[in-house]
């Protein structure tokens, strides 16, 4: 796990049932204001927290029974409760640092399971844009950001017909869910640019694409996020954005093994990158990589 300053922690915690052990971790977070690294067992309800270097500080409870995510606020933890059996009546829980309840919000998208069901796994997401913590359900285009407890309309991504109703859930089986509307994977904002990545149905299937869109709806574009964004800076691997640094750099990867072969390809050797000394740093970048070394950062600045 990367922390800010660069440095890595390889491992944290014991799996178990005692005290200060946990048996699957539904989410990990960084506390921004300490650099504390939380995790929670939603099984077990609790939290475990560690430092900056995986030692153990405590654990603490959490007030449900439930698989969990969670992001940082400037008032607490705001923790969402996944609803994949449509019996969550509490979506949101506000708590500090010590497991105490600040705030509880309903949920405001109440659904019965009547067949089996479909589990999204990104049923709500955040992330942190400028400071502030940014959520997004999937029952709603409409993303908050979290202030002084209260949720306050950040920005809307319309979806129209593809967007899930908590009717259609009650409604409809799984495989008129699935050919049929979209499938969150991620989101998250850099410089003044909004990236929203799904699966949408496709003639009967399933096909993963994104969007990327300037705040003031200028830019708007639909891409296949595995190859579209192709790298004309150094010549190196197509970039597929899977988060941010900061406000303004995004952050990606590729195996060491791909980076190898895409290098000594004939495709890269004839590559005129716009930064021809970048092309070559990444050939002395791949000389010193073996086939089984971790995944490579890539780190794009986006000027706005």
């Amino acid at each position: 796990m990367f922390r800010n300053d660069g440095s890595y922690v390889t491992t944290i915690g014991t799996v178990g049932r005692g005290p200060n052990e946990f048996n699957v971790v539904h989410d990990v977070n960084i506390n921004p204001s300490d650099e504390t690294i939380y995790l929670i067992d939603g099984w077990q309800q609790k939290f475990l927290v560690y430092s900056s270097t995986g030692e153990f500080i405590k654990t603490f409870k959490y007030p449900a029974r439930a698989a969990v995510k969670f992001g940082f606020t400037q008032d607490g933890i705001l923790c969402y409760n996944l609803n994949s059996m449509g019996d969550i009546e509490t979506s949101f829980y506000l708590i500090d640092t010590s497991g105490r309840i600040i705030e509880s919000y309903p949920n405001k998208y109440p659904w019965t399971r009547n067949a089996p069901t479909l589990a999204f796994q990104n049923e709500n997401i955040f992330y942190r844009f400028n400071d502030q913590l940014i959520n997004k359900e999937i029952y709603c285009d409409t993303l908050f950001s979290i202030k002084n407890n209260q949720f306050e309309p950040h920005a809307i991504i319309s979806t129209g017909n593809l967007r899930i109703t908590p009717d259609v859930r009650t409604q409809s089986d799984v495989k008129f869910i699935t050919e049929n509307f979209i499938n969150p994977m991620n989101l998250f904002q850099f410089g003044n640019f909004i990236y929203y990545e799904f699966y949408i149905p496709v003639n009967g299937h399933s096909e993963g694409l994104a969007f990327i869109g300037s705040e003031n709806g200028s830019f708007r574009v639909l891409i296949d996020p595995e190859k579209d964004l192709i790298n004309d800076l150094d010549g190196g691997p197509s970039i597929w954005p899977k988060g941010t640094w900061d406000d303004g750099t995004v952050v990606a990867w590729t195996d060491a093994l791909e980076l190898k072969a895409l290098v000594s390809s004939e495709a890269f050797t004839k590559s005129n990158p716009k930064y021809p000394e970048k092309k070559k740093d990444l050939e002395k970048l791949a000389e010193t990589l073996k086939e089984t070394d971790n995944p490579v950062l890539i780190l794009i600045k986006f000027n706005n």
